[in-house]
């Protein structure tokens, strides 16, 4: 899932959970809970192999990080959410994984091999079918939106 909708997950568990502590480890738990619904990401870069792949997947990375600090940037000056301890743990958890995965991508660091291997095995507990990079997208959107829907009632 894109890191915009992670983060907005985390928003809503912030909220919930004041404790910092508590909220890294529920937004972190919470990733891979989210990651576990088909949403596509194996095929947004599937046409790229090798140097190209690594450039496209970081060219993503950073697009899709910044989108989401200008996102919750928004979402803190509209006072739909406030900059807490709480939230900025719970933003981290909520995004560390994709961050810890890609270094083990890049490094092969047998010590982040745990991540590796539980993102891969959430991504297909569902269903081992993947999606397409379209409907992905789309189903990325529709919890997006849902996501919104309940920071916007402030749940």
């Amino acid at each position: 899932m894109f890191l915009t909708v992670h983060a907005t997950d985390a928003v809503i568990i912030a909220k919930h959970l004041p404790n910092p502590l508590l909220a890294l480890a529920a937004s972190f738990a919470s990733h891979y809970i989210l990651d576990a619904i088909p949403h596509g990401d194996e095929a947004f870069f599937s046409r790229f192999v090798g140097p190209r792949w690594i450039k496209a997947v970081g060219i993503a990375a950073i697009v899709d990080t910044i989108i989401m600090l200008l996102w919750l940037g928004w979402l803190v000056s509209q006072n739909l959410t406030s900059l807490t301890p709480a939230l900025i743990a719970a933003v981290f958890g909520s995004i560390i994984t994709d961050f810890l995965n890609g270094l083990y991508i890049l490094t092969n660091w047998k010590i982040l091999a745990w991540n590796n291997w539980l993102n891969g095995w959430c991504h297909h507990l569902i269903t081992e079918k993947t999606v397409s990079a379209k409907t992905g997208f789309i189903i990325q959107i529709l919890f997006f939106c849902s996501l919104v829907g309940l920071v916007w009632l402030k749940f």
